[in-house]
């Protein structure tokens, strides 16, 4: 009953502020804003002057009127070009014509009018102010740069990385679907603190953060705007930069273009490292060019909705060239590149056949006697009936062993490299009258691959594991904008979004279509093929099928008022959103052999051999696949004020409270681990001294763990809920010499994040009791045989199992962002803008093991123990001890998904823009930037501490950190002749329409994330010491091996047993980064809509190697002193030794050519 009341009371709460605000549609708005003050010809205000503005495109009116003040503001504009007319009796009416409004403009246009009659009218041509006047610091990509712009894989993300205060890591391609990773940093903050939106609708996928559910076509974009510090109030869920991007809507008129753009390997460069591998003695290169066949092609169309009528009466049945319009876009991409090339071991013909008598094998004993089998073969009719059935699935060899029993035979296969994408925008608009307007669009990406060996399971044995992917992203947006008298705009809006991957096996293996007579060990598990580990060989079986799903609903509404000088904006953005995703647990079981059944104690045996008798070594099947149905969303509210206190100052000011609701599952599938709830006298015994396994039966295995819905004290969900989130933003824009030439602007406002949904949901994946197995061990007296399975024993100890869990208290990572920035008109196309942005990320993510014994703590553990070596390194070595030094015993490594990180962040931004002039626009920027962290990101292993206890050491710059980065982009027509012979009609055409573009990029080089030893004590990796400099004496290209050096390997040396390593994070940087563009384009016009464009685009015109791989990890145990670090030649006799060296660089040059047609 109380919690019924609540609920009800939680709603009630709910609609009052909803009723109130009468809250936001696009909270993020997508909009323009254009305001400014009427005045006579002396500068006194002219009150109660009509204001029209008129879109020039759909003829679309919007009106209001001057205040007693003389000033007026037209707001939820959509972008485009307008004309502006003001009128009012004893003054000529004044227009404004060709009036540009971009994204999130915010313009004003101060007009002094003329006496004279209201039937004469004073018309100007503008040009829309360069300077904005708001606090927030953003920068518009417009339709221009967009679409004629080179583009790899013509993707909009790359025009992200021209924005100052914008770094990257990413690749030189970014791609579509599950490729779409994005790996850019804006203002310092985290890749996944982006909130990207598209017509004002969230496009990201809340499950990694880092991908777009839909990626927009680039002929369906209209613009976007890049806000890279202090967002206004009506922007919450990420905490870092906004990407705001709008679709294209029809006109009027029909228009529309086809296109195709292709590259192929035969117009591209070879790379750096295939070069190295040198020439054959024809010339050719010995590592040839990677194949690629790439065409990307589609369509659009734009225009009015004509119904024709059929029969007889008029043309049409329904005419909305005034106010219904559509656009449609659609794409298509065909990849081929390079087959994956894989190879596995496999038996011989010869042990196909039981036969291994071939020199170099080892004995193997007949399990029934004990004696070696005749001849070391084994008999046909010893062979297992279900071992003979999967002996089928085995491929013969394709590569034949050159020593017996030493060289393995092998096969080899090619796995297709293809991607199928397809693209969609749908959008329509209608114009019900001048004060409602209504919008519904509709994107989505459909991505489809096969995977021959499976996807994540990556089987080199084809037709076992093969599954085909499908992908599909959707975002859905209706909104209907209304005006309620010249003063009052609401806009209400529904909106859907979300992905979903599924994986289908092609051509599913079973147990009875293999002939496998037996049954899993649970009855609810799929009668799946198990895998058949056999040692020496590949793994033979497929992984469980993947399957994820996404959902996002999200109603909007949102109010804005015209009070005299102030602008007032309330909104709300609520959210419900889910997420479906199974964790693929082995619910098929698989088989191990492993010789254990061949061998006579410690004497021979062969894995194969114990395969072909049936005979296993132990078996293993997951009790269910577990699936999360997780429940989560938002509940956010704000209001903000702009307020032009003075026609040249203006002060924006508002406060945003966010509720992130924590993830519970709709089955209570939800697990974490709570160190409050463990109890050391629970914990399962050690089963030897060196605590290596532990009893099975023993203790408590759910020890500390907390399960939703049973002993979580969060009820349903295993994390506290942070209800503190109030996001106040301040800003202000003042025109010193109100002339419109000069802005001074600065902002300061708190942020914060959505945490991924998958640290909690990963608890569920990994720890008990929902994921949980069965594991069975054979004997030579009582084995494990195909036909049954359960004839094992349960294992008398079980390994020291590792957990993932989350936080607690669980406080909302936030930042704090603020600038000052001046802007400067220096001609009326012109501006250059100059400013200092800054960050402060804290609370932020990070995962630490919070089980990690410290080097010393398992030093001082080892030399109490017989059985532990004090002097051992690798955490794999059976003498090791680390388990004994853990703080949580009975359990492995702990990561804890901490909001312990905190981030710093300082920029000097300037940015040089030429508005189109003479043919050419473009821009150039520079940044000077520092990115301090602890933690780059929430997931990745290199983010773990090495002391779990001093957080501090983990401080460095941050692995997006560019000190310097330079932008530039450009498009330029070439003019054509006016007089003379260039400027006969056969010479314009051969001369005229000429266009060329390109940008680029120079930026330093990234951190190098750590030089480790990678098994040092401690579950984690212990980082270097570092005993010189690391650039001197490098020598820059050894004889003997391909790879140049970066930096001196010998500058680092593992620390000592029981120490931790000196050298920090970050400490290494690549080389700088040349990246550029360049597109040749052809134009042909023919009249004022046709045109056809031929191009071509060059990707790394220079052919510019960037290396952005290098060995970062020092030769497995090996101790201070050891000789290898003597000399460069002692270092490069192992095989593992790439510390220091390239291994990896960017895509060389690549060619692109096109083909557009519009009309």
């Amino acid at each position: 009953m109380n919690q019924l009341r609540r609920r009800a009371s939680h709603l009630l709460l709910v609609a009052i502020m909803l009723f109130a605000c009468v809250v936001s549609v696009r909270a993020q708005d997508t909009t323009a804003r254009i305001s400014g003050q009427i005045t006579d010809a002396a500068g006194a205000a002219i009150p109660n002057a009509e204001i029209t503005l008129v879109n020039t495109n759909t003829r679309e009116e919007r009106k209001t009127k001057t205040d007693d003040s003389g000033y007026y503001a037209l707001t939820q504009i959509a972008p485009g070009m307008y004309d502006l007319s003001v009128k009012v009796q004893g003054f000529k009416e004044h227009l404004n014509k060709a009036v540009e409004l971009s994204i999130n403009d915010s313009k004003t246009i101060n007009i002094p009018l003329e006496a004279g009659s209201i039937n004469e009218i004073v018309t100007v041509a503008t040009e829309t102010p360069l300077i904005q006047t708001t606090p927030t610091v953003g920068y518009v990509i417009e339709n221009r740069r967009v679409v004629e712009l080179p583009l790899n894989n013509r993707n909009f993300m790359q025009l992200v990385t021209l924005v100052p205060g914008v770094t990257s890591a990413g690749g030189s391609e970014i791609g579509i679907g599950l490729t779409n990773v994005v790996n850019i940093s804006i203002n310092g903050t985290r890749r996944n603190s982006i909130n990207w939106l598209v017509d004002g609708v969230s496009n990201t996928d809340i499950g990694s953060g880092i991908t777009l559910l839909s990626v927009p076509t680039i002929d369906s974009i209209q613009e976007f705007r890049v806000i890279t510090s202090v967002p206004t109030a009506e922007f919450g869920r990420a905490a870092g930069g906004v990407v705001n991007l709008v679709t294209r809507g029809g006109t009027p008129e029909f228009h529309g273009g086809l296109y195709e753009f292709v590259r192929n390997d035969k117009l591209n460069a070879n790379s750096y490292f295939n070069n190295a591998s040198g020439r054959n003695p024809n010339g050719t290169p010995r590592v040839p060019r990677p194949k690629l066949r790439y065409n990307n092609f589609g369509w659009n169309l734009g225009g009015p909705v004509l119904i024709p009528r059929f029969g007889e009466g008029g043309s049409t049945f329904y005419n909305g060239r005034d106010k219904t319009f559509f656009f449609f876009s659609q794409e298509w991409r065909r990849i081929i590149r390079a087959p994956v090339e894989s190879t596995i071991t496999v038996p011989s013909l010869r042990e196909r056949q039981g036969d291994f008598s071939e020199p170099g094998n080892l004995t193997i004993f007949d399990p029934l006697t004990g004696l070696q089998f005749p001849g070391n073969r084994i008999p046909a009719n010893r062979i297992d009936p279900n071992s003979a059935s999967v002996l089928g699935l085995f491929p013969e060899p394709t590569v034949a062993s050159t020593t017996a029993g030493r060289d393995p035979n092998r096969f080899a296969v090619t796995s297709p490299n293809l991607q199928d994408t397809r693209q969609e925008t749908m959008r329509f608009d209608h114009i019900f009258n001048s004060n409602h307007r209504l919008m519904a669009r509709y994107t989505q990406d459909l991505s489809k691959t096969r995977e021959l060996g499976g996807l994540f399971f990556n089987n080199a044995i084809p037709n076992i594991a093969t599954t085909d992917t499908s992908i599909p992203g959707r975002v859905l947006a209706v909104s209907l904008t209304s005006s309620f008298g010249p003063r009052v705009v609401n806009e209400i809006s529904f909106n859907f979004s979300g992905n979903k991957i599924t994986t289908d096996l092609v051509g599913r293996y079973t147990r009875e279509n293999v002939g496998i007579a037996n049954r899993e060990l649970f009855a609810e598990n799929i009668s799946g093929l198990p895998p058949t580990l056999v040692t020496g060989l590949g793994t033979l079986g497929a992984g469980q099928l993947y399957n994820i799903e996404y959902k996002n609903f999200n109603p909007k509404e949102n109010l804005t008022w015209v009070r005299g000088a102030h602008t007032i904006k309330t909104g709300a953005d609520l959210s419900w959103e889910q997420k479906n995703e199974n964790a693929a647990n082995a619910t098929q079981g698989s088989f191990s052999f492993t010789g254990l059944q061949t061998r006579r104690g410690t004497t021979g045996g062969i894995g194969f051999a114990d395969f072909l008798l049936g005979r296993a070594s132990s078996y293993t099947e997951a009790e269910r696949d577990v699936t999360n149905h997780l429940r989560f969303g938002r509940t956010e509210f704000y209001a903000q004020d702009t307020w032009k206190v003075k026609p040249n100052l203006q002060l924006d000011y508002g406060l945003r409270y966010q509720l992130l609701r924590q993830p519970f599952d709709a089955d209570n599938v939800l697990t974490a681990f709570l160190p409050e709830l463990f109890n050391p006298a629970r914990a399962p015994r050690f089963a030897d001294a060196r605590g290596s396994t532990v009893v099975a039966g023993s203790g408590d295995f759910l020890n500390g763990i907390a399960i939703a819905g049973v002993n979580s004290p969060f009820g349903r969900r295993v994390q506290q809920l942070d209800k503190n989130d109030w996001a106040p933003r301040f800003g202000f824009a003042w025109d010193p010499w109100n002339n419109g030439k000069t802005v001074l602007r600065g902002g300061f406002g708190i942020y914060y994040d959505q945490a991924l949904v998958g640290i909690v949901e990963q608890n569920t994946f990994v720890n008990p009791p929902f994921n949980n197995s069965a594991s069975l061990t054979g004997t030579t007296t009582s084995p494990i045989v195909y036909s049954n399975p359960q004839a094992g024993s349960p294992p008398s100890t079980l390994s020291v199992r590792a957990l993932i869990t989350t936080t607690n208290p669980f406080v909302t990572p936030t930042v704090k962002q603020w600038n000052v920035t001046i802007q400067r008109e220096l001609t009326r196309n012109a501006l250059f803008e100059v400013g200092y942005t800054g960050s402060s990320g804290d609370h932020l993510l990070r995962p630490v093991d919070i089980n990690a014994p410290t080097p010393q703590e398992i030093l001082a553990v080892a030399r109490g123990v017989a059985d532990c070596d004090p002097t051992i390194i690798a955490t794999s070595n059976p003498n090791n001890c680390i388990n004994l030094a853990r703080p949580f015993k009975g359990f492995g490594a702990i990561t804890d998904r901490q909001t312990t990180a905190s981030s710093r962040y300082h920029a000097l931004i300037s940015e040089f823009q030429l508005r189109p002039v003479g043919g050419l626009s473009g821009r150039i920027a520079y940044t000077f930037s520092k990115n301090i962290t602890d933690a780059t990101n929430d997931r990745d292993a290199v983010d773990v501490p090495q002391i779990r206890t001093d957080l501090t050491l983990e401080r460095a710059v941050s692995r997006l950190d560019r000190t310097h980065v330079f932008q530039a982009s450009y498009v330029y027509e070439v003019p054509k002749a006016k007089s003379g012979f260039l400027a006969t009609p056969i010479m314009r055409h051969v001369l005229g329409g000429w266009q060329i573009s390109g940008g680029g990029v120079v930026q330093s080089g990234l951190p190098v994330t750590r030089i480790i030893q990678d098994t040092a004590p401690g579950p984690r990796g212990n980082r270097a010491n570092i005993v010189g400099d690391p650039f001197a004496n490098v020598q820059r290209n050894v004889p003997t091996i391909r790879n140049p050096f970066f930096f001196n390997p010998l500058a680092f040396r593992p620390p000592a047993v029981g120490q931790i390593g000196n050298s920090g994070r970050g400490i290494i940087r690549f080389p700088r980064e040349v990246l550029s563009s360049f597109q040749l384009a052809k134009n042909w016009r023919r009249g004022e809509h046709l045109r056809l464009q031929l191009r071509a685009e060059f990707f790394n015109v220079f052919n510019h190697t960037v290396f952005d791989e290098a060995g970062q990890t020092l030769p497995a145990n090996r101790l201070p002193n050891d000789p290898i670090f003597n000399s460069l030649d002692a270092f490069l006799a192992g095989s593992d030794r790439t510390l220091g060296q390239f291994t990896g660089a960017k895509s060389p040059r690549e060619i692109q050519l096109g083909v557009k047609f519009y009309f």
